[in-house]
């Protein structure tokens, strides 16, 4: 096999095990003692993301400063993660941008992922986490629209892991911000998603 064969191989089997683990979590049954964040689980990231924005030709501003190795279970921060940049391509206009900037210390991780386009009206915001809510209006979505499991699962996931979620909204921009402590080592706890 030739680099990019085996680097997709390689990256669909990871695809596979994250499904599982999202699975799993949502039965309540993903644990927190999976294989630590490093650096390939941002550049699979950025690989999955990047042909998304290219079919809406927006660009991608991607600034990921961070330990090799972070004492963080690489499924869940990768969910949280690929939940926000999908939210984010899903916001973004045509010719727009969407960043995400990522400093990983010793003790914290912290992820912005922001967006150019339409922002959250100010009366969705406070109930931006909850599950399967209705909109009458919202951001880039019809009348009416339901919103997803996404944000709750993000939301869910955040806060296990004793972590906050900021979210910054105003015309032509929106960020969400979080932060989670690194643990070391991760307790091996149930992760219990709860409405």
């Amino acid at each position: 096999y030739d680099e990019l064969t085996q680097r997709t191989v390689g990256l669909t089997r990871r695809g596979l095990m994250q499904i599982r683990h999202t699975v799993g979590a949502l039965l309540v049954e993903a644990r927190l003692d999976s294989a630590f964040m490093h650096t390939t689980d941002w550049q699979d990231l950025r690989l999955l993301i990047e042909p998304e924005l290219s079919e809406k030709n927006a660009s991608l501003l991607w600034d990921v400063t961070t330990r090799d190795e972070l004492p963080l279970p690489a499924h869940l921060v990768r969910q949280l993660v690929l939940n926000l940049l999908i939210n984010a391509k899903n916001a973004v206009e045509r010719g727009g941008s969407v960043s995400c900037t990522v400093t990983g210390t010793a003790d914290r991780l912290s992820v912005e992922i922001a967006n150019s386009g339409q922002h959250i009206p100010h009366d969705v915001l406070p109930h931006l986490f909850e599950p399967y809510r209705v909109d009458a209006r919202g951001a880039g979505r019809a009348e009416g629209r339901s919103r997803g499991l996404g944000l709750w699962v993000t939301y869910q996931i955040v806060t296990q892991l004793q972590g906050t979620i900021e979210v910054i909204s105003e015309e032509g921009y929106t960020a969400f911000t979080i932060t989670l402590p690194c643990a070391a080592p991760i307790e091996k706890t149930n992760l219990e998603l709860t409405p």
